[in-house]
């Protein structure tokens, strides 16, 4: 880390981190400096991602009722952060961690959304003005404005490239042979999308040749405008079918939600500091 450039960065995140309190957000306890300026964090510990949790990028070892769970988990997070104005405009399954990578019946993992070193406050009335993400998650809308447009829908379509990656061994959405070709690629869905020279969404072939609940979260996810493409609130509704297709326990789902549904209400919280702090 250039400390130079990144110290706003790592101050952000810092901030952000301590002031997000949900169950499925990485949270960040306390920050300060070291003698020479750099800073430190005390956090959550969280060993894996998603990653590596199914065997890396191939994604050869998948759990598709994993994969729901934590899709769940992972929208439930979103709402919360959409919910209180910000967007982490850089989501993929690397940012996404568990606390750890043995994650069996008797003790299942739990999602933390991390990396908040690039989130921005924006909603979709007052969008943040930018070009920022990692390419192959980035969102149509964000390539084909200039300046580009962030808001939670960004978010969105990012956990749809994620979620379509992690099903089908590694694909990716666009092929480009240079990173100009590929935001070429993904202006050009925007703006084909706004002039309806193509389907509503990229996944909208798959969908109507097969209308399965996880392909109905997908086509909503993958929606190439983001004034069409669905909230958190929508998705967690068709996660959850999605879910109960997979086999995951109405208990499960039902746990997932409560979690969710109290940390909006101020009820619950994430991780806490250990109990030989002094606090």
């Amino acid at each position: 880390m250039d400390w130079a450039n990144d110290k706003a960065r790592w101050d952000a995140e810092a901030k952000l981190g301590m002031f997000l309190d949900h169950p499925y957000i990485i949270k960040i306890f306390s920050a300060g400096k070291l003698g020479d300026g750099m800073g430190v964090m005390a956090m959550e510990a969280a060993q894996c991602d998603l990653v590596k949790r199914f065997g890396g990028y191939e994604y050869a070892d998948v759990n598709r009722a994993e994969v729901a769970e934590y899709t769940l988990q992972i929208l439930w997070g979103l709402k919360y952060m959409h919910a209180n104005g910000y967007v982490h405009a850089d989501l993929k399954p690397d940012q996404v961690m568990l606390q750890g990578c043995e994650c069996e019946s008797e003790s299942p993992c739990e999602v933390r959304i991390a990396d908040l070193g690039l989130a921005v406050e924006a909603t979709k009335d007052n969008p943040h003005k930018g070009f920022q993400g990692s390419l192959m998650y980035l969102a149509p809308e964000i390539a084909g404005n200039e300046p580009g447009e962030i808001y939670p829908a960004a978010d969105m379509w990012a956990l749809g490239a994620s979620l379509y990656e992690i099903l089908n061994e590694g694909a990716i959405l666009y092929s480009a042979s240079s990173t100009s070709e590929l935001v070429r690629q993904l202006a050009a869905s925007y703006k084909n999308a706004k002039e309806k020279k193509v389907r509503t969404s990229w996944f909208s072939e798959k969908y109507e040749k097969e209308k399965t609940a996880v392909n109905a979260l997908l086509y909503g996810l993958l929606t190439y405008l983001p004034e069409k493409r669905i909230s958190a609130e929508t998705a967690i509704k068709r996660a959850e079918k999605w879910a109960k297709f997979e086999g995951v326990s109405e208990d499960k789902i039902k746990t997932i939600r409560d979690k969710g549904t109290e940390a909006e209400q101020g009820k619950a919280h994430g991780a806490t500091p250990p109990t030989c702090w002094q606090v």
